[in-house]
């Protein structure tokens, strides 16, 4: 299918150049169809399509995507359940400029994708005759599943391929705000993780700070690569109606290979480029420090007989009452109380909150329930940092445990790093 599109790019192209939408209120016309038929993809097995386009067009209403007169946007659909599809016709032009900007909504806890079909490829953009809505995305909770090429665009490869779609997404969003994400998936079931992804931030301090603190980062016992992409200047791509059959076949299977090769590549020359520049070894997510981390884990399990150390640290805290974590003032305090306790033991980790703030611990709120499906109920009344330093962390658990706070004894529990990282909490 073919990418979607900026609703206004038909508008700043050349006027003469791209025709004009031939639908009027209440008479659509053939001559534009092209332009007011999206495709959506991905739709969960256990949905009718039906119940997908209602939710689709319910949402679209409220955004104000949808224009006079009101009513039903859509004229017409077609509904594949066995490959989980679905062709929706809009009844103009603008209409159906706004759909597109729905992709990556989340439905049931899938993501859609919305495009354009394969005739908008071939005949072309159409120019609206009236105004494009322009729908709040970021209130509707949406990161596209479409990544433009551009500076802003990052790879990462080397992903346990047992990790879904909403943990990594979680695991970027610590660093920044993301536009786009695409989790590449095996082309015969469409739900196996190949084991790389692209994403898009929504500034450079993203970027910077993603590549900063998880290329090299272990997961699972595998090492990530985070790295910006070549970018499209100097790059000639071929139309995929060009191909034939066998050459998108070996395209595609060749791909993980090549990927594989340029980021030991990378990797390569980002240790060349360090050694010379005499870069500390124990800077943070650096290879050294894991090693260091591990030496001490191994020491403290050997010597002091624990089963399990962590630099990540679960804090029970029976105080934390629902009311109090939904009050923001009272909220902020509590957060800031918690960091600078534990920063007693040793340095926290930060990280990017919604790609909005930098926080140092986190304390789920009840309505992150409905920001990250991947946080259970059990985990309300819970607190999570990270140490810099694994004996950090043993200091802390050694320590504060049993320390009352708000008259409460807070239970202090060695967390996994993977599961606090990708906001898998219970």
């Amino acid at each position: 299918m073919s990418g979607s599109t900026n609703p206004q790019q038909g508008v700043s192209q050349a006027q003469s150049q791209i025709p004009l939408s031939t639908s009027v209120s209440g008479a659509p016309s053939q001559n534009d169809l092209h332009a007011r038929k999206v495709y959506v993809g991905g739709i969960p097995r256990d949905f009718p399509g039906d119940q997908v386009i209602r939710f689709l067009v319910d949402t679209l209403t409220r955004a104000g995507g949808v224009l006079d007169p009101p009513g039903n946007p859509v004229l017409k659909n077609f509904i594949n359940s066995e490959k989980r599809f679905i062709f929706m016709e809009f009844r103009s032009v603008e209409e159906a400029y706004a759909a597109i900007q729905l992709d990556g909504i989340r439905f049931h806890g899938v993501n859609l994708r919305i495009r354009w079909t394969d005739d908008y490829e071939k005949l072309g953009p159409i120019r609206p005759r009236r105004q494009v809505p322009v729908l709040d995305t970021a209130a509707l909770g949406i990161i596209s599943t479409k990544v433009e090429e551009g500076p802003l665009k990052v790879f990462i490869g080397g992903l346990p391929k047992e990790l879904s779609e909403e943990q990594i997404k979680n695991l970027l969003l610590n660093y920044g705000r993301l536009k786009s994400f695409h989790l590449v998936k095996d082309n015969k079931d469409l739900t196996t993780s190949r084991g790389f992804a692209f994403c898009e931030y929504t500034d450079e301090r993203g970027v910077s700070h993603a590549i900063k603190y998880l290329n090299g980062l272990k997961i699972y016992g595998r090492s990530i690569n985070v790295r910006r992409t070549l970018g499209a200047a100097n790059i000639c791509f071929l139309p995929s109606s060009q191909l034939s059959d066998e050459q998108k076949r070996v395209f595609s299977d060749n791909l993980t290979s090549y990927i594989s090769l340029v980021s030991e590549m990378i990797v390569q020359g980002q240790e060349l480029n360090a050694q010379q520049a005499m870069i500390s070894p124990l800077q943070y997510g650096s290879e050294e420090l894991e090693k260091h981390n591990d030496q001490m884990s191994t020491y403290i399990r050997q010597h002091f007989s624990y089963n399990y150390t962590s630099t990540v640290i679960e804090l029970k805290v029976p105080s934390l009452t629902r009311e109090m974590l939904e009050n923001d003032s009272e909220y902020a305090g509590v957060c800031e109380e918690l960091s600078e306790e534990l920063r007693k033991f040793g340095s926290l980790r930060q990280f990017f909150f919604n790609g909005e703030e930098m926080r140092e611990v986190f304390v789920p709120r009840p309505r992150d329930l409905n920001i990250f499906t991947t946080i259970q109920e059990s985990a309300i009344g819970k607190a999570y940092a990270e140490f810099e330093e694994v004996t950090a962390a043993f200091a802390c658990y050694n320590l504060m445990n049993n320390r009352v706070y708000m008259g409460m004894p807070v239970e202090i529990n060695f967390a996994n790093k993977d599961q606090f990282l990708t906001k898998q909490l219970n």
